[in-house]
């Protein structure tokens, strides 16, 4: 099942544009269930329903481009709290950190990274075990809106550096290519990744409210889903504070996170030691789940995977692996990679 804001904007987006017989009868004859009421509208479906869901529409509607106009024509606000608090957020490095770290407002599916390599900033898109991502217009919707956020934004002319997108190329992709500024866009690449130039992520929020934001972060923590481990975790958001300070290139600090959690450093540590753990052990434990997804991405070198988690050379990466797996780098990469392939 996944939880779909995109299939309660296309069926909006199919009355406002004169086809509400259509959307009314694709609803019908695949006994949608009715929207979940709420600030953020959404469908809750099979990814199997999802896809069909949106086929249909395209074909009945002869739009082959129909994830991308939905995208177009989404109305300000549609995705809640989450949206605000990017919209709020002083520069586009700070939406996307809460993007990533809200996402669950969203859905529970979907997995969502930001991350930064050589001079480019990589937003990826992906549903674990399912190459072909949420399907042509799914995923064609999900990249084309970040990129329309992003002008929106900063108000901005930017261009996609490269557009990845998980399902197969189809005949014409001449309104892609208008929209992300772009004709770099590959297809059949079993996940969806806007690539932007790293400048970007400077760049700053037209509409940023330093009142608001705190607010607005303290209701987004406060909607997110429990973990199934909170009870047994005196400090359940410990590790992803750890990760959004990697992604955005600073280096996790006890004062800095203990800070985002609305706790002393003292406090912070004597609840990590509550359960036999220090602030160390978490960082090299986010870093070690991290280097796994790394190691995996062929155009990371060792060196860029080294600055990603937060090292500041290459050789406490080395001691690292080391400790961790008993190898090098080097030989534990080729393994990673030959298990992908």
């Amino acid at each position: 099942m996944i939880r779909s804001q995109f299939l309660a904007l296309l069926f909006g987006w199919m009355r406002a544009n004169g086809a509400g017989k259509i959307a009314t009868d694709i609803w019908h004859e695949l006994y949608l269930p009715e929207p979940n009421g709420g600030m953020i509208e959404e469908i809750s479906v099979p990814l199997v329903s999802y896809r069909a869901v949106s086929d249909l529409a395209a074909e009945r509607l002869g739009d082959p481009f129909l994830g991308l106009h939905v995208a177009q024509g989404t109305p300000r606000g549609s995705y809640g709290i989450l949206e605000y608090a990017v919209r709020n957020a002083p520069n586009v490095a700070e939406g996307f950190a809460r993007t990533v770290q809200y996402l669950g407002l969203l859905s529970e599916t979907v997995r969502l990274e930001a991350r930064t390599v050589a001079g480019e900033f990589i937003i990826a898109h992906h549903v674990p075990g399912e190459p072909s991502c949420v399907g042509r217009h799914g995923n064609e919707f999900t990249m084309a809106i970040f990129h329309r956020f992003v002008r929106e934004l900063t108000e901005s002319p930017v261009c996609a550096t490269r557009v990845e997108l998980a399902h197969e190329a189809p005949p014409d992709i001449s309104e892609l290519e208008a929209h992300f500024g772009t004709t770099n866009i590959h297809f059949g690449m079993k996940r969806n990744q806007l690539v932007l130039d790293e400048q970007i992520l400077t760049l700053p929020i037209v509409t940023h409210d330093e009142t608001l934001l705190p607010w607005l972060d303290r209701c987004a923590e406060t909607l997110l889903p429990s973990r199934s481990d909170d009870d047994e975790d005196p400090v359940p958001h410990v590790r992803e504070k750890i990760r959004r300070c990697l992604h955005e290139h600073k280096a996790p600090s006890l004062p800095g996170v203990a800070w985002q959690l609305r706790m002393s450093p003292r406090t912070l540590q004597r609840r990590l030691a509550a359960t036999q753990r220090s602030f160390a052990s978490e960082v090299d434990e986010v870093r070690r789940e991290l280097v796994e997804s790394y190691l995996r991405e062929p155009e990371l070198n060792i060196d860029a995977i080294a600055s990603l988690l937060g090292y500041a050379g290459r050789r406490g990466f080395e001691r690292a692996i080391l400790r961790w797996y008993g190898t090098t780098a080097r030989k534990l990469r080729r393994e990673r990679l030959t298990m992908t392939q």
